[in-house]
């Protein structure tokens, strides 16, 4: 009698026996709902078994059970394969100690500088959005939701107000992080100085 393949024995089936595997369904055990034939958030590949993500799986499950067939074109068997879903990196960080320098001058919708951002894998700079969230007195500042870019976007008056601390929030759609940067309004002749000593620049 010739025994059913089973999903986990591929490296070990005898050479030439061939074996083919199918997503037929998924499910989370939390809330016991299936999504149909799985597909909507893994694949299978139907030779070599490998599972590979379709699609972020959303509802917070921690883990979705998988029910995988396996045949050799004769006889088949089913199995339970068991994925656990793990945060991946850290939500993305304001990088703490950002001072721009800036002349009282600045016309409104001057760009001056770019909000530095980081975060330990799981996040696409590209997909992150920035917002200002306190410490914009007055809105003279504003920030590109897309680049981080910082701009002038009213009137600059250091003599009632020569330092702002911005809270800036980056998120990548699902975490976020506020920090803080300086904006220091310093004389034009002060700002040439200090550039030309290496402060207020940003990498690039």
């Amino acid at each position: 009698m010739t025994e059913a393949p089973k999903p986990h024995d591929r490296a070990a089936s005898p050479a030439g026996d061939l074996h083919r595997f199918t997503l037929r369904r998924c499910q989370a055990p939390a809330r016991r709902r299936a999504h149909g034939g799985g597909e909507a958030l893994f694949a299978i590949d139907p030779e070599t078994g490998r599972l590979t993500v379709v699609q972020q799986a959303r509802g917070g499950s921690p883990a979705y059970i998988l029910k995988v067939e396996a045949s050799d074109g004769k006889v088949g068997g089913f199995g339970d394969v068991t994925v656990g879903i793990t945060d991946c990196g850290e939500a993305p960080a304001i990088v703490p100690g950002q001072v721009f320098l800036i002349a009282p001058g600045m016309a409104s919708g001057e760009s001056f500088g770019r909000v530095l951002a980081v975060a330990d894998g799981g996040s696409v700079p590209s997909a992150w959005s920035y917002a200002i969230v306190a410490g914009n007195a007055g809105d003279v500042f504003a920030i590109d939701p897309t680049t981080g870019d910082l701009a002038v976007a009213g009137r600059l008056d250091a003599s009632s107000a020569s330092s702002y601390g911005l809270a800036i929030r980056v998120s990548d759609g699902r975490r976020s992080g506020v920090g803080v940067v300086v904006i220091d309004i310093v004389a034009s002749a002060a700002k040439a100085s200090l550039d030309e000593a290496g402060f207020g620049e940003l990498p690039a």
